[in-house]
C-alpha cells in the first residue's frame, strides 16, 4: 500500500457486541499531485462471525483434500492402528480389483 497499490483481503475485527467478526476490506492509498501518499480510504463489508468463517475454511480444506485424494494415480488405503479401514480412494479399488469394499 505504501507504493500506491490497492490492498484487498479479509480481516478480523470486533462488532458492536464485541463479538469477533470477519470483514472483507479494500484499502485505497490516496496520493497528492506529486505522487506523495497522503492518506488511505477503506471500505469494509461484514462477512460472518469467526466460528462460521473457520467452519467454512475447514470444509474447503476437507474438499481440497478429498479432491486430491481421488485425483492421485496411486491407490490409497487408510487404516488405524488396529487395522480398521478408515478411508480409501477409487484407484485403490481399481488396482486391487475389489468389486466393493465394506468398511
Amino acid at each position: 500500500m505504501a507504493k500506491g497499490q490497492i490492498w484487498q483481503g479479509r480481516v478480523l475485527g470486533k462488532a458492536k457486541a464485541r463479538q469477533v467478526c470477519a470483514y472483507e476490506a479494500i484499502v485505497f492509498p490516496v496520493q497528492d499531485k506529486m505522487g506523495k501518499l497522503t492518506h488511505y480510504v477503506y471500505q469494509t463489508r461484514k462477512l460472518k462471525n469467526r466460528s462460521q468463517l473457520i467452519k467454512e475454511e475447514e470444509q474447503n480444506t476437507l474438499s481440497l483434500f478429498q479432491a486430491t485424494f481421488e485425483a492421485t494415480a496411486d491407490g490409497i488405503l487408510v487404516t488405524n492402528t488396529r487395522g480398521h479401514t478408515l478411508n480409501f480412494n477409487q484407484k485403490f479399488i481399481d488396482l486391487w480389483q475389489f468389486p466393493m469394499l465394506i468398511v
